[in-house]
């Protein structure tokens, strides 16, 4: 047996899965897939953390009730599970300090471990120590290649520090993931800190790094000279939502893309942020020396201060440089941002045209007035796009005539895939995962 996917009821008990413990102790895996749910928390916003590599285990720990052993079940089942390459840890519950060291022991037996992903909400009542006693095991694993480090919610000074400080616990990452979402208490010592240790990772490939809702203003001061060292990098995500980013720290992080000439894959994050048509107009401009750049994504979500001018610029900056024939997939989210009309993504028409190698195109909006003018002009737009083989729209609500939906269908009927969206809802566009890298 060389793959098993377990997926467990709400009302499974900790001796169901002991007995799968001792099911796997002859097997010699290479993919483990256990999933651990509750009813109660399946829905819209259960996450769907996709994965590609052979030797995978995928744990989702929704909910364990009040069994504090059933942790240490999973635990047992890495230690016989040596041929694991890569693992991946979910919890969506509030888990202390025996449930965190029940699993994790598991970890120390796993010497062929190049991919470590560690997805933990609601974390608060795992003290420092325990973090500090997972960053040992984690020390002694240098055939770790990915680390992601996924947290949401807020910790105590001391844990906040202590996960801070897994960040440069592998000595040799090609590519790196780090997530504080939704922190109160981190700050600008913590952001630096931060980016001090993602700056020793000189071989680093491929960088996200999310800051989201936290207070961060005067993180990206010397930004470029934090990441200066980092001249290998082919895909960056820099993620800053809700943190309500300065234009001038804007322009900061644009002067540290300006420098990453190697990039392939990009994707920036700006939603909420205080970001002007100037902004714009810079980004343009550092985008266009990326003479590699194949994959680019922006979210300006409720971005209030940006007009239809800074679309323009920011468009025809694109469309007038080198990205104009490298660029294969593109996105945009202009949701929310109050200032931009149907009139001003009307430039999109001209746009998408100019891009004479795209194949994928994505695009998220929201106006209280109807997007027929521009949905008809845009579909007119892609019968000239010869290479552009995945479409998809979401105009959230907008009002749209059905003789134009149709007709709109007509004009891309040679295309591959096409998705046209007229709904709320939570899901982002991002072009491309960072965890489709791996």
């Amino acid at each position: 047996i060389k793959r098993i996917e377990l997926i467990l009821a709400p009302e499974a008990q900790s001796n169901d899965l002991n007995s799968f413990s001792h099911a796997f102790k002859s097997a010699k895996l290479k993919v483990l897939k256990l999933c651990c749910v509750a009813a109660d928390l399946l829905g819209p916003n259960t996450p769907n953390i996709r994965y590609k590599d052979k030797g995978h285990a995928l744990f989702h720990c929704f909910n364990y009730s009040s069994h504090q052993g059933d942790l240490k079940v999973p635990g047992k089942i890495l230690k016989r599970q040596r041929e694991l390459a890569a693992l991946e840890f979910y919890s969506k519950i509030i888990i202390d300090k025996i449930q965190f060291r029940n699993f994790f022991t598991g970890i120390k037996y796993l010497n062929r471990l190049v991919h470590l992903g560690l997805f933990i909400q609601y974390s608060s009542k795992i003290p420092h120590t325990e973090i500090n006693y997972l960053r040992k095991y984690i020390e002694n694993k240098r055939e770790i290649k990915r680390l992601i480090l996924d947290f949401f919610g807020t910790d105590e000074k001391l844990v906040l520090q202590s996960k801070i400080n897994l960040i440069d616990s592998v000595k040799e990452l090609e590519k790196l993931r780090v997530q504080f979402a939704f922190n109160t208490y981190f700050e600008d010592d913590h952001g630096k800190s931060v980016l001090e240790k993602i700056s020793s990772y000189h071989n680093l490939k491929a960088l996200s790094l999310g800051l989201c809702n936290c207070s961060i203003s005067r993180t990206f001061e010397e930004l470029e000279a934090d990441l200066i060292e980092l001249n290998n990098l082919e895909i960056l995500e820099l993620d800053f939502s809700g943190s309500s980013l300065t234009n001038q720290a804007i322009n900061n992080i644009t002067n540290l893309v300006r420098t990453k000439i190697t990039l392939k894959d990009l994707r920036l994050d700006f939603s909420s942020s205080r970001i002007t048509d100037s902004g714009l107009s810079n980004l343009a401009d550092a985008l266009g020396g990326l003479l590699n750049l194949k994959r680019l994504n922006i979210i300006l979500f409720s971005c209030g201060l940006i007009t239809n001018n800074g679309l323009r610029d920011l468009l025809n900056g694109i469309q007038n440089s080198s990205l104009a024939t490298t660029l294969t997939e593109f996105g945009m989210n202009l949701t929310q941002s109050s200032k931009i009309t149907v009139q001003g993504i009307i430039a999109f028409c001209k746009f998408i045209e100019s891009l004479q190698s795209l194949e994928e195109f994505e695009f998220e909006y929201k106006v209280l007035d109807s997007v027929d003018i521009f949905l008809e002009a845009f579909g007119r737009s892609v019968q000239n796009c010869q290479n552009l083989k995945k479409l998809k729209l979401n105009f959230k609500s907008s009002r749209i005539s059905q003789n134009v939906i149709d007709s709109f269908y007509k004009n891309c009927k040679a295309m591959e895939q096409v998705t046209l969206l007229n709904k709320n809802n939570k899901e982002e566009i991002p072009v491309t995962s960072f965890f489709g890298i791996f």
